[in-house]
């Protein structure tokens, strides 16, 4: 696998933090047995799907059907300790079309670890890892739309180290390191790339319910052969409010001075970005949450240096039955492209709306049953990337 070498400080640091764990140890002030079951430290589970996807290759055009079928398997395994907890899960998931142009089978597979230890009831690390193959180009929803160009691999890392400063200040210090890499030649020379950043932050707990945070970063985004290498440096302040016992919300906006480097020259763009979060408890069995953004983004788009990514989201999850659950989401991003690395090149602009209704039936404590439904809209001034796509499917579940 080809990538280029982070800096110096996250190595430094990384061992640093890793250092410090035999030096301190007291009791954890998490609850393990809220996290793993009682005496039960491994997890299986599996599923099996079938349904239709209308629109198989995201093609603009001329889209093929096909009905398909699908599986899903997961295994964890969790250590707690008065001071520890360790967690590292693996998945995978498959897909095979009945017909379809190319390949019939896609997959995906990852692997995720988590890592945190409380040295003492004022100071705690915590380290994660990621890690995700992705076959086929696809849609990734967090919040936010990535939209994915051919058979990819992404692995991220992320250190923090909290330190309580008195009752009401809290001082945290956060590594992160981020590879994406490509499989197709031309995709990776323009796409791959790791991005590093390196920031520290403070906390204020105002009240019970209030607490203030001020932060900065700096992140180095280096590609393996593209003249898109970029610097930023950002800084958030945020508030995080708890309205009512039901209402909270949270608040962060900040500046980004980022630099992007080429062959020829730099370029250098000072822009805002905030993200607005909120979850209301409707009931004990409804809850309610949205949120927009708005911020610098990593573009799969070749020719461009980055996006302006504004994104908004709703979301809203009933259990309407003893053993009957729904969950819906919308998501709404414009990734607005007019930094582009060739002179004169047209600015691109691209809306993406991606909708979800599921429901959840649980048979049984280890059988569920599932009913999916999924809607795909891209609308681009770019060259073949709008398309509609509408999935449903079916699915049965079972946990070990």
């Amino acid at each position: 696998m080809k990538c280029v070498r982070g800096p110096k400080v996250l190595r430094w640091g990384v061992a640093l933090a890793l250092g410090l764990l035999p030096l301190i140890s007291a009791h954890a002030v998490y609850d393990p047995s809220s996290t793993v079951k009682e005496g039960k430290r491994w997890a299986i589970s599996a599923g099996l799907r079938t349904g239709y996807d209308d629109n198989t290759t995201t093609a603009s055009s001329n889209k093929k059907g096909s009905w398909f079928g699908g599986f899903n398997v997961l295994g964890r395994y969790s250590y707690p300790t008065d001071t520890s907890f360790f967690s590292v899960a693996t998945s995978g998931n498959g897909n095979f079309f009945a017909s379809r142009p190319g390949d019939l089978f896609d997959s995906s597979d990852a692997v995720d670890m988590t890592f945190a230890h409380t040295f003492s009831p004022r100071l705690s690390l915590d380290v994660a890892n990621h890690f995700r193959y992705g076959q086929e180009p696809q849609l990734a929803d967090n919040n936010t739309i990535y939209r994915r160009s051919g058979d990819y691999i992404n692995n991220g890392i992320s250190v923090g180290l909290s330190y309580q400063l008195s009752t009401k200040w809290f001082l945290d210090f956060s590594l992160g390191d981020d590879i994406w890499y490509y499989s197709d030649t031309q995709l990776g020379d323009d796409l791959s790339r790791q991005a590093v950043s390196i920031g520290p932050s403070l906390r204020y707990r105002l009240t019970e319910k209030t607490s203030l945070s001020l932060g900065y970063s700096y992140t180095t985004i280096i590609y393996t052969t593209s003249p898109r290498d970029a610097q930023s440096h950002n800084v958030t302040v945020g508030i995080s409010q708890s309205i009512t016992s039901k209402w909270s919300a949270s608040l962060n906006s900040g500046i980004s001075i980022r630099t992007e480097d080429n062959i020829t020259s730099k370029a250098t763009h000072t822009e805002p970005f905030f993200s607005f979060d909120t979850s209301y408890a409707v009931s004990e069995k409804a809850s309610f949450n949205a949120g927009v953004r708005n911020s610098f983004q990593e573009t799969d788009e070749a020719t461009y240096y980055f996006a302006k990514s504004t994104s908004g989201y709703l979301g809203f999850n009933w259990s309407f039955a003893r053993n009957l659950s729904s969950s819906s989401t919308l998501n709404i991003v414009n990734n607005g492209l007019d930094n582009a690395i060739v002179p004169n090149t047209a600015s691109g602009d691209e809306m993406t709306y991606l909708f979800n209704q599921g429901f959840n039936w649980s048979l049984r404590e280890n059988v569920s049953l599932s009913l999916n439904y999924t809607w795909t809209l891209v609308d681009s001034n770019l060259p073949n990337r709008s398309y509609r796509r509408n999935v449903v499917s079916v699915g049965a579940n079972f946990s070990f």
